[in-house]
């Protein structure tokens, strides 16, 4: 006897960052002397960051090494951090850089995942395109 369902199995979904949603104003984020985020909500950055790495438009896929992005597409991403959060302008510089090498990673992540799971198990363009995930543009 089996008490599971047949069906697939259920998961918690993408992210689509609700709780940053509920703030009227942007998220005040401050740095320690170590140049860590601190702050009741440092963790939604990370978050909001992964949302921005799997944007297809802000972070297109089609380029094959990050550092291959146009600096123009990176500074959008810049920019629609600083539209959620505040940051101080001495810090900006070392956030900057964190931001991106965490873009980087998950953008990097995110990849891998499509390419084992949308690209690898279909052998033709027609069947990829068929079967591609609703959340990533076709032409990419």
């Amino acid at each position: 006897m089996k008490y599971w369902s047949q069906g697939r199995k259920r998961t918690r979904g993408p992210n689509r960052c609700i709780a940053l949603n509920h703030h009227e104003e942007r998220v005040v984020l401050r740095l320690n002397e170590f140049g860590q985020l601190i702050g009741a909500n440092a963790h939604l950055l990370s978050s909001f960051i992964g949302i921005i790495a799997r944007d297809g438009q802000k972070a297109p896929i089609n380029y094959f090494d990050w550092r291959k992005v146009p600096m123009e597409r990176k500074m959008d991403m810049w920019l629609a951090v600083l539209s959620k959060y505040e940051i101080a302008t001495d810090e900006q510089p070392q956030v900057k850089k964190w931001v991106f090498g965490k873009i980087r990673q998950f953008w990097k992540n995110w990849k891998s995942k499509l390419k084992k799971t949308h690209y690898d198990p279909f052998h033709t363009t027609r069947k990829r395109l068929q079967y591609h995930p609703d959340r990533v543009d076709p032409v990419q």
